[in-house]
Parts: structure tokens; sequence; C-alpha cells
């Protein structure tokens, strides 16, 4: 697969899964130059250098699927969306997460490294750290609108209502 098809599939996947493309382009760019045989200095392997243990939690089947596109990017995609729904959609501590472990973002504990890979991804994606700014110059294969950050439900108002449904129902059936 060429470079050009791996950033192709890279925003397919980002507008897939609701993230920004730009960042997408530029973390994939990042972590291994769109090389689906990179490997890192720690273990990390493919194109978004998956660590063995996050590989069990976000992969599919054996490590070594971390060097397929497809699988790669469909975890990446399951682990981003994870990060983002953690944070809230804040891009910047997702990536932190992303580079530096979650448990070192929930802690305080992220490390300048970590706090760099956020910032570097970020400028060269052109986008804050909301990631507001969507790509308008690349072409993708599928155009699908991005997905709204989620909204929590406040589910307080339907156990109330359905607690009094029930005692209703007692009441009745006495």
């Amino acid at each position: 697969m060429s470079k050009d098809e791996i950033k192709a599939l890279t925003v397919d996947y980002a507008w897939g899964c609701g993230i920004n493309p730009n960042i997408a382009l530029a973390q994939i760019n990042r972590e291994s130059r769109f090389n689906p045989g990179a490997n890192g200095s720690s273990g990390e392997k493919g194109i978004a250098q998956f660590m063995p243990g996050t590989w069990v939690r976000f992969g599919y089947g054996d490590f070594n699927n971390a060097y397929d596109p497809n699988y790669a990017l469909d975890a990446w995609c399951a682990y981003m969306q994870w990060l983002l729904n953690r944070y809230g959609y804040n891009y910047e501590k997702a990536l932190q997460g992303y580079n530096g472990g979650e448990g070192n973002v929930d802690r305080g504990t992220v490390s300048s490294g970590a706090r760099t890979y956020a910032r570097e991804v970020l400028a060269a994606a052109g986008s804050d750290a909301s990631g507001e700014n969507w790509p308008t110059d690349v072409p993708v294969a599928q155009t699908n609108p991005p997905l709204p950050p989620p909204q929590e439900t406040n589910w307080m108002p339907f156990a109330i209502i359905g607690g009094l449904a029930l005692l209703l129902i007692f009441a009745i059936s006495d």
C-alpha cells in the first residue's frame, strides 16, 4: 500500500469514527510517517505505533496485525474515541494519553515528551485543542460528516418517572 493510499485510508477511518481528519493525518505521520512496517524503539508496531498492552485492549487478533493498516487504523479509531470520550473531546489530553498513557493524564503526571507530542500534532494539523478545524482540501473516498462529541444523558428524571410509575401500578393493583 502506497503512502498516499494510507493517507486516504487514514482520512476515511477518521471520518468514519468522528475524529478530526487533520489531527489523524498529523498523528499517523508523527507516529510512523505512514509506514505500515514501522517499529518503535520500545516495541511499538505499525502505522499507529501500538504497544502490546494497548493492542490487547483495542486491537484485533495477534499483535502482528498492527502492521496491517486496516487493523491498525481500526484499533487507532477505537483507542482515540475512547480517549476523546474520557477527556471530554479534548484533543490535547487525548493525544497526551495516546503518547504517554492515560494514567499519567489522569494523575496530572504527563511527561514533557507527551505534552510536546500533543502540541506538535495539533500544530501540524493546524488545529487547536478543541479540534474544531476540519479539513477542506484533503481528498477522501467517502464524505461522511463528522460525528458530534458524545452527549451525556441525565438519567435521573427517567429513574424518578419509572419509580413513580411502579408505585402507581402497585397502588392500583391493591
